[in-house]
């Protein structure tokens, strides 16, 4: 939707597209998507909206100062406007507890795959 951050009308419209959409869930991704796409999705009256957080550590220096508040806001938001928060990695998950995410809305889902599923006998194949 090429937002600016003061896209007040281009809120709306993502508010009202979501709303004529109707879909089951809106899944998020990222802590501006998060905000915005959480605040649309609700006043779409959208009930299932799902976070998704990536981020494992906020250190000072490494992440912008407006990420980090965005981020303590969302951990605010967190008891009001997803459903279910997705976590990709233990670390996350224990970061978001710390920083006062709703914790039982938090489900860990790791990142990755486990190679061992895709190992093969050679002679099996011969």
């Amino acid at each position: 939707m090429k937002m600016e951050f003061f896209s007040v009308l281009k809120f709306f419209f993502l508010v009202k597209k979501i709303y004529l959409i109707k879909p089951d869930i809106v899944q998020t991704w990222l802590p501006h998507a998060d905000f915005l796409g959480g605040f649309a999705a609700r006043l779409a009256r959208i009930k299932n909206v799902v976070w998704n957080i990536r981020y494992s550590k906020l250190e000072q220096g490494t992440v912008r100062f407006g990420i980090i508040f965005l981020i303590k806001l969302l951990s605010k938001l967190s008891y009001i406007i997803p459903k279910k928060i997705i976590v990709v990695s233990k670390s996350a998950l224990k970061n978001c507890k710390n920083l006062g995410y709703c914790s039982y809305k938090l489900n860990l889902i790791q990142n990755g795959y486990d190679l061992s599923v895709y190992n093969f006998d050679k002679k099996k194949l011969l």
